[in-house]
């Protein structure tokens, strides 16, 4: 298939826990323009299918999701990423996942990858906290760093999400 049968409205995505969205939002909020479109998540493929694609595969994908161990994720580290708007000069300002099983996070990329095969899991995983010119990005993560607390959470399912008109 080709990647025009792909919707910039969905993602798979690993989810924090709801409890701990307030830590991740209090940056977010100021900092992401996407925070009132999208939770906190780490992306594992955008775009992804349409909604109706993903329902009919959905089965198939809960059955290897079924066998892949969990694992953890820590997010301790800020870094900044490259976005489609390079000629702007901004950059993406990000939490990178610390994953415990990192073969564990491959599975789940290939299972993504078997049961859609019109999507590319992401090789470099992040959660985006916010965009910024690049040359704002080192003062706004030295200040992030200061008010950041470590957060760790079990993997044991992929979310799926679509974006509407409201926050999710």
């Amino acid at each position: 298939m080709a990647a025009s049968s792909l919707s910039n409205t969905t993602a798979m995505v690993l989810c924090p826990p709801r409890d701990v969205w307030p830590a991740i939002d209090e940056i977010r909020n100021t900092h992401d323009k996407a925070a009132s479109k999208w939770p906190p998540h780490v992306n594992l493929c955008f775009p992804f299918v349409p909604s109706h694609k993903f329902e009919t595969r959905k089965v198939a994908l809960e059955a290897k999701m079924a066998r892949i161990p969990s694992f953890t994720i820590t997010l301790d580290t800020f870094a900044t990423v490259g976005t489609s708007k390079k000629k702007e000069g901004r950059r993406f300002i990000c939490l990178v996942p610390n994953v415990s099983n990192s073969e564990a996070l491959g599975a789940v990329k290939s299972a993504l990858k078997s049961v859609f095969p019109e999507c590319t899991p992401r090789v470099e995983v992040h959660l985006t906290v916010g965009q910024a010119k690049g040359e704002e990005c080192p003062k706004l993560i030295e200040q992030f760093e200061k008010q950041w607390n470590r957060l760790t959470w079990t993997v044991d399912n992929v979310a799926f999400l679509e974006k509407t008109k409201s926050r999710f």
